[in-house]
């Protein structure tokens, strides 16, 4: 069991912790906690963390890191954005 414990608790990031997503982004929420929000066609939600502004709402693509992070006081899928851009039609 402790094998597992410090496999786990590491902070390197795998390729496997990326991915690339497409869907709706809008801001929810209210500041000072309003948040960037994408919602794929399957209704699956994260919560992004862009390096800078983006409007909304658009639909776009985008490739980041995955990870578990808190929001609203819930436990939600959050992408640290690494690049994104308008979908191709």
């Amino acid at each position: 069991m402790s094998a597992c414990l410090v496999s786990c608790a590491t902070d390197r990031v795998s390729d496997a912790d990326t991915i690339t997503v497409e869907g709706m982004v809008t801001v929810r929420g209210n500041e000072p906690f309003a948040a960037y929000v994408l919602e794929t066609s399957d209704r699956n939600t994260y919560v992004l963390v862009f390096p800078e502004a983006v409007e909304t709402p658009a639909r776009l693509q985008v490739t980041g890191r995955l990870y578990l992070g808190e929001w609203d006081g819930q436990s939600y899928a959050h992408i640290e954005v690494h690049s994104h851009e308008e979908p191709a039609e």
